[in-house]
């Protein structure tokens, strides 16, 4: 946990680049399509001029995501965001696993035999960087089903 906190803090959360204009996990139709979309799928009030990216706290942006999966969820269509999300979570904890074993083993045997730490350090760095990855899949895939809801 402290791992993902850390790196979410620093990058912020892939759910919430849509909110800051980071990164670009859908395309500029796709995202005035969610802002269409959200106030009237959602039944947001006084949504009629709403934007994603005014005014929202990340607090807020949080609530409307979870609002966002329960509406897709409620569909019948979350089963790729919850394969992505499980990949993710498989991940993190893989991630954690591997660098407390690399550490683990650096404090047992010290570094006279460096290169089962160089290997065990290298894993950790893969499976980091596949947990950011499969964020990022989640963080789409939410979106663009969503936007694939009817109305």
């Amino acid at each position: 946990n402290v791992i993902e906190w850390i790196w979410w803090k620093i990058c912020g959360k892939p759910t919430d680049w849509i909110r800051t204009g980071k990164g670009n996990l859908v395309s500029s139709y796709q995202m005035v399509q969610l802002e269409k979309d959200i106030p009237e799928k959602l039944g947001l009030q006084d949504a009629s001029h709403f934007k994603i990216s005014e005014k929202l706290s990340e607090k807020e942006w949080f609530s409307i995501t979870r609002q966002i999966y329960a509406a897709v969820s409620a569909a019948g269509r979350a089963n790729r965001i919850d394969t992505f999300n499980a990949n993710y979570g498989l991940c993190r904890g893989m991630t954690a696993s591997m660098l407390l074993l690399t550490l683990v083993f650096i404090f047992k045997f010290g570094l006279v035999t460096w290169t089962i730490p160089v290997v065990l350090f290298l894993l950790t760095i893969i499976l980091f960087f596949r947990m950011i990855r499969f964020g990022k899949h989640y963080a789409r895939e939410l979106f663009v089903q969503f936007i694939q809801l009817q109305k």
